[in-house]
């Protein structure tokens, strides 16, 4: 029997070996791409992670950058601090970005008129082992609502500003010494002269600021203002060789300050006169400030900078003063505060400053006041009892020095008749000169309200006169109203005992008081602006007029006789000048003198 061979089954098989490695290399491949797929999934899932935490990071920390900015001033100034807050914002994210390497992200950032900040980035990720399936890059995206903004809450007299000179500097304990840029400020030439009070102490702590004129320095900050209303005080002296006033007055600490430059000019034409003049300025800030305003050329130092952002300025003060200034803010923004020493001469002296406050409407606590601005400070009082004259008559003599008299020299000093007070009182008659006798008194005076105080009696008594009400009035024209013209039989004192009687005419005891400017009279002409007229009085009679006047300046206080040319006058005692009103005075409406 033959044999068949077997060819199928062998066959069948190899086949079956060979599609089975087949499909283990296609599992094999399947699955192997589905593990890298997977491994380079967890990869780039973990880059696409971290890179999305890095440009979170750096979005929370512009938030903190933006929050702070917004710190810096209220809700009402957001509007004009935006546009450089968001530059800032955006260099510091980008900057923040780069150094990490992630140049590519370009983040978006908003902020709202609220002061809602958001901050937007999207990119995408070039992928490493997911390509190999495929997915070249993976998103990136990340949204961030920065915190709430803070920003100050502004409530009447917090402190926007204070500087009180006390920051401690190293190796100095008394004495002086030149600091620049100091305690935030920004500072010209040597530098703001920090002493330990050692020329008049300290009005608070125990160290001032001096901008010296021999080097005029400036300081200026920067702060931060909402549209509204703020007060500005500061303490200021002279130095203490800044004597060109201190003979011109008889009251101390009479400053010389105003908030217009126009109202001290004069003192330039005065010897001396500016040692120690500091500016005070508020300038609204642009773009670069410093260099375009405090180091160019014209420098605060310079009195003719910036005119007018002038918001007060100070030539004298004979010991320290508190200066209050009221600042009306209409747009909010950044300002700058100046002080700038303008003074000339005066080798290593100049103005004082100290405790600098910059207050929401008003400053807490009460202003110290200034002599002149207390009710009651006598600024100026003469009664006449020098030079003494011991006889019982009527002398011609010379006042004192303070006392410009005109037309001569001289005026009758009585001691006869009971003065007013004391033991003396003067007569303005004409005494054989060309014309009654006018006395005036030359004060410097800072702007307020005073009130002139003097006594005032006829020298002549007419019998048809009834005694009582004086004639007074503020004008001629009220002093005469109802009063009779003509002559009339009068009687005068002659001794301490004694009386004469002779026909005169019934003005002969009128009497003007006047108040001038210096600087708008001429010595020929004065007086010119009288503020009372008295006609009559039988009896020493007290009068009072106050006054008020707006600018600092020398004003003349005159009294001047203006009855008929009889050698008999009106009589006049005890003259004082108090700050407001005397303390045995009544109120009253001041009487505007021009300045």
């Amino acid at each position: 029997m033959s044999a068949t061979p077997h060819f199928a089954p062998a066959s069948a098989a190899r086949r079956f070996r060979d599609d089975e490695r087949g499909a283990v290399a296609m599992v094999f491949g399947l699955v192997l791409t589905l593990l890298v797929g997977a491994v380079g999934y967890g990869v780039d899932l973990t880059r696409q992670t971290d890179m999305r935490n890095r440009v979170q990071n750096a979005a929370n920390v512009t938030c903190a950058l933006v929050n702070q900015q917004m710190a810096r001033g209220t809700q009402a100034t957001l509007p004009q601090r935006v546009a450089a807050i968001t530059s800032a914002a955006n260099q510091n994210l980008t900057s923040n970005l780069t150094a990490q390497g992630l140049q590519s992200v370009a983040p978006s950032l908003t902020i709202a008129s609220n002061g809602a900040t958001t901050i937007a980035a999207n990119t995408t990720l070039q992928t490493t082992l997911m390509a190999a399936v495929g997915i070249s890059t993976m998103p990136v995206t990340v949204n961030v609502t920065c915190p709430p903004p803070s920003f100050v809450t502004q409530n009447p007299g917090d402190l926007i500003l204070r500087e009180t000179f006390e920051t401690p500097i190293a190796g100095y304990s008394s004495g002086w010494v030149y600091v620049q840029n100091y305690n935030g400020w920004t500072t010209t030439n040597e530098g703001v002269e920090i002493s330990s009070g050692y020329k008049g102490g300290a009005p608070q702590g125990s160290y001032v600021g001096e901008l010296v004129s021999d080097y005029n320095v400036a300081m200026t900050r920067k702060v931060t203002l909402a549209a509204g209303t703020y007060e500005l005080r500061y303490w200021y002296q002279s130095g203490p060789w800044s004597l060109v006033w201190q003979f011109e007055t008889e009251v101390g600490r009479m400053p010389i300050c105003s908030n217009s430059a126009s109202q001290v000019a004069w003192t330039s034409s005065v010897e001396d006169g500016d040692w120690n003049r500091v500016g005070v300025y508020l300038s609204a800030d642009s773009a670069n400030w410093l260099a375009t305003n405090v180091n160019a050329t014209t420098k605060p130092t310079n009195q003719n900078w910036r005119p007018s952002d002038l918001v007060d300025v100070c030539i004298h003060a004979d010991g320290w003063i508190e200066r209050s200034v009221t600042i009306n803010v209409s747009i909010a923004g950044d300002y700058w505060l100046t002080f700038a020493g303008q003074g000339t001469g005066a080798s290593y002296e100049g103005a004082q400053v100290d405790d600098i406050r910059l207050c929401v409407q008003t400053c807490s606590g009460s202003r110290t006041l200034a002599p002149f601005e207390t009710q009651g400070t006598s600024i100026f009082q003469d009664g006449f009892e020098s030079p003494y004259q011991s006889g019982t008559n009527m002398f011609s003599v010379q006042l004192d020095d303070q006392w410009t008299v005109k037309p001569v020299n001289t005026v009758q000093i009585g001691t006869i008749n009971s003065p007013a007070e004391g033991r003396q009182f003067v007569e303005l008659d004409d005494n054989g000169a060309s014309s009654n006798r006018s006395m005036g008194v030359k004060l410097l005076l800072a702007p307020g309200t005073y009130q002139v105080a003097y006594w005032y009696r006829s020298r002549v008594t007419f019998s048809s006169l009834a005694s009582g009400v004086p004639r007074c009035g503020a004008t001629d024209a009220a002093a005469s109203s109802g009063y009779p013209t003509g002559t009339a039989s009068g009687a005068y004192v002659t001794s301490s005992n004694g009386s004469a009687t002779e026909t005169l005419n019934l003005n002969t005891n009128q009497m003007g008081v006047y108040f001038d400017s210096d600087l708008t009279t001429t010595e020929s002409a004065r007086p010119v602006n009288p503020i009372e007229v008295c006609k009559y009085s039988s009896t020493w009679a007290q009068r009072f007029v106050t006054v008020s006047v707006s600018q600092p300046r020398f004003y003349w206080l005159s009294f001047r006789g203006e009855g008929a040319q009889d050698a008999y006058g009106p009589l006049l005692d005890r003259v004082r000048l108090c700050a407001v009103r005397c303390s045995d005075g009544s109120s009253q409406t001041p009487i505007t003198i021009a300045p």
